[in-house]
């Protein structure tokens, strides 16, 4: 899929979501954008806070199976969603030219979309991580590798909703970027055995024959 194809299938997420949020009407109007603003972060505050429990009902299965190497990375990636839910649901923004003025750029909120779209798409990422990590746990696999990249793509999102502050804020207003999906965390590299060389010994140096 190329890039437009993305960004489409990206923004149609977003389509989806935001189709279930009542009375959201989104940013063109000033009177409505704080009220859209709030709406769309408490669903994807929601959204994550149901990606959390799934991870400590993943965490309850190491600690009763004895795993417990496996599970402060865990811990750790508990406390980095927490974060992500708390800075979404509580996010102040005092006064900002977004909120407050009565037309806002094309270049703005063309940003603010789509980062937007990036942060509903970011919740099948870590949804998707998360079924890896279930799966690992029910089978008694290494958890490793998707604890690795489950804490990759918090450390994105996180990232990703300081970006979008900024785009409130003014601080910046350009999300062109975002095409190349910086927060997909990346494949786990498959394990290969690297094949068995042997060097061939020279052969034995035969004695002159004596004339």
């Amino acid at each position: 899929m190329d890039i437009k194809g993305k960004l489409a299938d990206t923004q149609g997420t977003l389509e989806r979501l935001a189709h279930n949020i009542p009375g959201y009407t989104g940013y063109k109007n000033k009177e409505d954008r704080r009220e859209a603003d709030k709406q769309l972060r408490m669903v994807l505050a929601q959204r994550f806070q149901e990606q959390r429990d799934r991870l400590a009902e993943v965490q309850r299965q190491l600690t009763e199976t004895g795993r417990l190497a496996s599970i402060v990375p865990l811990e750790r990636s508990m406390m980095k969603m927490q974060l992500l839910i708390d800075r979404v649901r509580t996010a102040a923004y005092g006064y900002s030219g977004f909120f407050d003025s009565i037309k806002v750029g094309e270049q703005q909120l063309e940003a603010l979309q789509k980062f937007d779209s990036a942060l509903t798409e970011q919740i099948q990422t870590v949804r998707k991580l998360i079924d890896q990590l279930a799966e690992a746990a029910a089978k008694e696999w290494e958890t490793g590798t998707a604890s690795k990249d489950l804490m990759t793509a918090l450390e994105g999102i996180n990232a990703l909703f300081s970006r979008r502050q900024d785009v409130i804020l003014g601080v910046e207003d350009d999300a062109g970027d975002l095409e190349d999906e910086p927060v997909q965390p990346e494949a786990a590299p498959e394990e290969t055995t690297e094949p068995t060389t042997t060097t061939a010994l020279p052969d034995e140096e035969s004695p002159a024959n004596p004339e």
